[in-house]
């Protein structure tokens, strides 16, 4: 889980990893475009760097 009151301009660009609910085995890697104070925006490499909204609760910085 990502918190997102701790985010900054600085982590736009960095990579995360979605994962849709506990426990599931798919996973989804995407690069933060954006975020507000409900949602993390995601590219997911599929919508032309415009971002997902995604709940920070689905997230994680990837550590690659």
């Amino acid at each position: 889980m990502i918190n997102i009151n701790k985010l900054t301009i600085a982590d736009i660009k960095r990579q995360v990893i979605y994962t849709p609910f506990k426990g599931c085995d798919e996973e989804e890697e995407g690069i933060i475009t954006s975020f507000n104070d409900k949602y993390i925006f995601v590219d997911y490499g599929r919508n032309c760097g415009r971002g997902t909204a995604t709940s920070p609760n689905d997230l994680r910085f990837s550590h690659v």
